[in-house]
């Protein structure tokens, strides 16, 4: 039985959204490589386990068409699949895990087929998270954020404030997928869904939920002093990727030297 023992976050879950039809990507966002080979979906579903390491699952939400690579087609026909040790190497935001520590992908399918020429979006993979454990607060990162840093998700989990919680990016848009979550907040995005309403911001709005800024950064000079500053460079922790243009953008950069160079401090 899965269990989280730091009381705060009572029944906090990692939840990965993968399903998005990758339309302006033109190809699937989750699978899509880093500059050291690793597929996207595996970078973030380990930062996720890093920042909720007593969850053993990593819930991936994905949509009933997506395209599998072997892992997770194995999650997908067996119901979970460990990310193997030659998964977890060591990097700049990692611990190093054992076969024990290794955390399971637990995949979630979206409800059924969308066959209408508007999808629901992202609120179908917050959606089937939601009726599979309605009691669950999810922690939510969705694909669109290569650069997403563990201390992002632990400034998330350290400020959460119910119903729901998430960063503005910066320019001054709400970013309601890489957030926490409730049960309430869920309900009503549910709710609007029903009604023809499906945008997840909405909810934020309409539930006064809380809007955190990005912290301060420390971003360090080629000698490897620090510097300090207050505005966001092009490669932020929020660099959200949704065309080919913004992804090699993204992934021309050195992916490490990014998160190495953004490290929030609170």
């Amino acid at each position: 039985m899965e269990s989280n023992s730091t009381p705060r976050y009572g029944s906090m879950r990692p939840l990965l959204l993968a399903g998005g039809k990758s339309t302006r990507m033109g190809s699937p966002k989750h699978l899509l490589s880093l500059p050291d080979g690793q597929l996207l979906y595996l970078h973030l579903a380990k930062t996720l386990h890093t920042a909720c390491p007593d969850s053993g699952t990593v819930f991936i939400s994905l949509a009933h068409d997506s395209i599998l690579d072997h892992s997770l087609r194995t999650a997908t026909e067996q119901g979970r699949s460990i990310l193997s040790p030659g998964d977890l190497q060591p990097s700049d935001r990692l611990v190093t895990l054992n076969e024990h520590d290794a955390p399971h992908l637990k995949v979630l399918m979206d409800k059924g087929k969308d066959t209408r020429q508007e999808s629901t979006g992202p609120a179908a993979g917050l959606l089937a998270a939601h009726r599979a454990y309605p009691d669950v607060t999810w922690l939510i990162l969705a694909c669109d954020f290569p650069f997403c840093t563990t201390e992002l998700l632990h400034q998330l989990q350290s400020e959460y404030q119910p119903p729901v919680t998430c960063f503005r990016n910066d320019k001054g848009f709400i970013e309601p997928l890489l957030a926490i979550w409730s049960p309430e907040a869920l309900r009503r995005l549910e709710h609007n869904t029903a009604n023809g309403k499906s945008s997840p911001s909405a909810v934020v709005r309409q539930l006064s939920g809380l809007v955190l800024a990005l912290p301060r950064q420390t971003r360090f000079n080629e000698d490897g002093e620090p510097e300090f500053t207050d505005g966001l460079e092009k490669l932020s922790p929020l660099f959200n990727v949704n065309t080919k243009e913004e992804w090699e953008t993204g992934s021309g950069a050195d992916t490490k030297a990014v998160l190495r160079h953004w490290v929030a401090f609170h």
